[in-house]
């Protein structure tokens, strides 16, 4: 009698455990998405998407196109071809106002390449400045954050190196002088900030090698000048 009762249990839990199965498998899934609803969303984004990319490859050759344009200003001052250079700048300011009218300054400045195209544009700028004022427009003339016109000096004092050397051949010292000044002067202001590692303290340690460079094509001067 024992071991009927104990299989009718047995047996009555095991029915029991089927059924429960059998009506979760009959009862329909909990999760309920739109699909269409969903669709129609992700559409939407698929098309900011394309929108996106497109505005980012214009940006992004536009800013090669920069780049290209204000290397062209440099070479020019080298060859002492300021006309040219003169055109070239304002090219390139000209297709820079015409970004910032068309593009997000958000969007522009999340663009590394653009970002390259505003420090390539400071150097240019400030070089043709310093070549005939002696002297180099400021960010808030130009329009550029602090990061970038920074970054535009600290190449600038590697143009001026080289553009001392070029005054050296000429035996034009004098120009090299003016051209030392300057440098100390930009690393005078460079060591009032204090940079945290990245692209802005590079670019401040190459300030000082430049200037190291200068000085010494005027001491080199001054050792012949004493022979």
């Amino acid at each position: 009698m024992m071991l009927k009762a104990i299989l009718r249990k047995i047996f009555k839990r095991k029915n029991k455990t089927i059924s429960m199965m059998n009506k979760n498998k009959n009862k329909k899934s909990e999760i309920n998405f739109n699909k269409k609803v969903l669709n129609q969303d992700f559409q939407k984004l698929h098309i900011e998407h394309q929108q996106n990319e497109k505005k980012r490859n214009i940006i992004m050759n536009k800013s090669r196109e920069l780049i290209k344009e204000s290397k062209k200003v440099i070479y020019c001052i080298h060859r002492n071809e300021i006309i040219q250079a003169k055109n070239s700048i304002k090219k390139v300011e000209q297709d820079l106002l015409s970004l910032k009218k068309n593009y997000a300054l958000n969007k522009l400045e999340s663009a590394s390449l653009y970002r390259g195209a505003l420090q390539e544009y400071v150097e240019a700028k400030t070089f043709l400045d310093f070549i005939l004022k002696g002297s180099i427009s400021t960010s808030s003339k130009l329009k550029i954050n602090f990061h970038d016109y920074l970054c535009g000096l600290a190449d600038l004092t590697g143009e001026l190196g080289r553009h001392a050397v070029i005054c050296a051949t000429n035996n034009d010292f004098n120009k090299v002088k003016e051209i030392k000044e300057f440098v100390d002067y930009l690393y005078g202001q460079f060591l009032q900030f204090n940079f945290s590692n990245g692209e802005l303290r590079k670019k401040y340690d190459s300030i000082k090698w430049n200037l190291n460079k200068i000085e010494g094509i005027l001491y080199d001067y001054s050792i012949k000048k004493k022979n």
